[in-house]
């Protein structure tokens, strides 16, 4: 959670491009009495959007005495292709603390969540995934990791991916009546699915294949 004290503590929003920014704010407020005594919920949303590159404040605590709970924060940009960079600030009039700082593509939001969790979401609503947890081309060439995601990249490393090439001569027994020279193909598999399709050509009969196999790791 996040709490501001009175009288100077704030929550800003920095941009970087003139999108069009859509903040939503949700507080609590209490008193500083023993114990503290709710007060009526602020209503401060949703906020006016923000279209030009600039510091935007989206929550205060201006009242003496009076402490205030953040429950919920969103940034979206409902800008149709324009991105942004929204930097989320803490200060209290002197020290700043940023919060989050993301590139908020068009369609995209900044979620702040009662858990206190920053979450970025694609135009899709789907969470962006943590670069940091994939693994590394150390990690998939080991093999032991057991808290790490696979990239389609990253699967080329693992030792476990079965990769062959063959060589095909196709060499044609008329080639005195046809004038065919030997044909020569090299073919890279990722496994060795097919590869009897090419052993056994439809045209036997008219040309005789020789093949030889070798791993490439």
């Amino acid at each position: 959670m996040l709490i501001l004290h009175a009288t100077t503590d704030i929550l800003r929003v920095v941009t970087g491009s003139a999108a069009d920014v859509e903040p939503v704010v949700s507080m609590m407020e209490t008193d500083n009495a023993a114990p503290p005594v709710v007060q009526d919920i602020p209503n401060v949303g949703p906020l006016a959007s923000i279209t030009t590159a600039t510091t935007t404040t989206i929550a205060d605590c201006t009242t003496a005495n009076r402490r205030r709970n953040v429950k919920h924060i969103s940034l979206y940009n409902n800008h149709a292709s324009q991105a942004t960079t929204c930097r989320v600030e803490f200060s209290d009039g002197t020290l700043v603390s940023v919060l989050a700082n993301v590139n908020l593509l068009a369609g995209e939001m900044l979620l702040y969540t009662q858990g206190g969790m920053w979450l970025h979401y694609d135009s899709n609503g789907a969470v962006y995934p943590s670069i940091g947890n994939a693994a590394s081309q150390a990690e998939m060439e080991a093999g032991t990791a057991t808290d790490k995601y696979v990239t389609p990249q990253g699967m080329n490393w693992h030792p476990g991916v079965a990769k062959c090439g063959a060589k095909q001569q196709e060499q044609v027994l008329h080639s005195m009546l046809t004038g065919t020279s030997p044909v020569s193909q090299i073919l890279v598999l990722d496994d060795l699915v097919g590869l009897s399709a090419l052993i056994f050509p439809a045209y036997i009969g008219l040309r005789l294949p020789r093949f030889s196999v070798f791993l490439l790791h």
